[in-house]
């Protein structure tokens, strides 16, 4: 838990996660995003959305629609949303961005460094489309 001297330190401070899908978020980090928001933290998620938005926005969390494949392994595809992402970085100027799963760590890895942004969690989850579509690859 969290406690009030904790929550005067972080007031503020503003966590950005990027997730592919907002059913995952919703499923695996939803209650990591509301500990932090009652620590202190602004707290957003950068994610494509299907049915889970509202749930979201009921949590305090703000949504930042992005359409990241996950499929595609274009490198010039993959500049383009890492570029794409960087401009919504600067633009919200996160303390800390939380990257979930392959895809948003790679792009969203190299998203951070064109925006400047030091302070990141890259959390690599599952084994991704990469390994799990059936493909000789």
């Amino acid at each position: 838990m969290v406690s009030r001297s904790d929550v005067k330190l972080y007031s503020k401070r503003r966590l950005l996660f990027v997730v592919t899908e907002d059913w995952y978020f919703v499923s695996h980090r939803l209650a990591l995003a509301v500990e932090a928001s009652r620590a202190g933290f602004t707290v957003m998620v950068v994610t494509r959305f299907s049915s889970h938005r509202r749930a979201i926005e009921d949590a305090g969390v703000r949504v930042i629609p992005f359409e990241m494949n996950r499929r595609g392994l274009n490198p010039l595809a993959l500049l383009r949303e890492a570029m794409e992402l960087a401009d919504i970085l600067r633009r919200e100027r996160p303390d800390v961005v939380h990257l979930v799963a392959l895809r948003p760590v790679v792009v969203g890895g190299l998203a951070v460094r064109l925006a400047g942004i030091r302070r990141i969690v890259s959390a690599v989850t599952g084994m991704g489309f990469l390994f799990t579509d059936g493909s000789r690859l």
